[in-house]
């Protein structure tokens, strides 16, 4: 390992877990640590909590870090660097300069929606392309584009915040009928017990039992976006991640089959261009660290 690349800190802040890890400038993890979020008091000890983890991963890898990126739940300001909105409320605010007065470095914050588009960008999956999409289907759900090596962040950073869209009505959003939470949630109503999102697709595979259906109803769901992409902005390449589409291959290939079948009366189409993430629950992180990198005059 060459000691002299310049390293920094990623961190992914989740509703149900975090991440951190120490990170070359050219995408080499050297160290990593995870842990569940901690959601007691609204959040409140999130902050602290990521904090110590970054510590923990630094102190891992034995390198002085020269900046941090962080990939997070919410929407965030990444040109001000602050939290304006999140589910987990303890986060809520100015985080850059909150990690500065920590660290004493560089720290570029950016929402979990797109920043792992760009992790995919730079070193996995859709890699020297010039127009991709990438589709997180994780607890919920979100959708990021990077069109010539930029973000498609929109005039006020909302720009592919899909999930909680109330697209089916009666409080039927995307993420309640796509996303791992939304899955366990539905299951756990159709058999009158707690279901989590990985049961719900084991007890799928029954076609007498209700919870064939919820899978069906998200096959169908995750296809119609993706046939709406395609048709919207015809990407080189749709990037599926988030950790229920990286556990579930089977529901990908249902996903790919009914997207096809969507896009048939589309007779120029030259087929479907989906592929599975290949940098799995990193991709945040490294997005960010890419971001920070690059945002220093650094090339990532």
């Amino acid at each position: 390992m060459d000691s002299h690349r310049r390293v920094f800190a990623g961190l992914d802040i989740g509703k149900t877990k975090m991440a951190a890890s120490v990170i070359t400038e050219d995408g080499d993890m050297l160290s990593s640590m995870i842990t569940a979020t901690d959601l007691e008091d609204d959040g409140s000890h999130v902050m602290d909590q990521a904090k110590a983890l970054i510590r923990e991963a630094v102190s891992k890898a034995g390198r002085e870090i020269g900046g941090v990126g962080v990939c997070t739940i919410g929407i965030v300001d990444t040109a001000a660097g602050k939290v304006k909105y999140s589910s987990i409320r303890g986060i809520v605010g100015d985080m850059r300069k909150s990690f500065q007065n920590e660290f004493h470095v560089p720290v570029l914050v950016s929402n979990d929606v797109v920043t792992p588009a760009y992790g995919e960008y730079l070193y996995g999956a859709s890699r020297n392309t010039s127009l991709s999409a990438y589709m997180t289907i994780s607890t919920g759900f979100g959708l990021g584009i990077i069109r010539n090596g930029e973000i498609e962040r929109g005039s006020s950073d909302m720009a592919g915040l899909l999930g909680p869209l109330d697209l089916y009505g009666r409080g039927k959003s995307i993420e309640y009928m796509l996303g791992g939470r939304g899955i366990a949630t539905r299951a756990s109503e159709a058999m009158g017990r707690e279901v989590s999102t990985r049961d719900a697709f084991e007890l799928a595979k029954d076609d007498r039992n209700p919870c064939n259906q919820i899978i069906a109803d998200a096959v169908n769901t995750a296809a119609g976006i993706i046939g709406i992409i395609q048709c919207a902005i015809d990407p080189d390449v749709i990037v599926l991640g988030g950790s229920v589409a990286t556990n579930q291959p089977d529901f990908v290939k249902r996903i790919q089959k009914r997207a096809e079948e969507m896009l048939e009366p589309y007779k120029q189409h030259d087929g479907l261009k989906l592929i599975v993430s290949e940098l799995g629950q990193t991709n945040g992180m490294l997005g960010a660290v890419g971001l920070l990198a690059r945002s220093m005059g650094q090339d990532a």
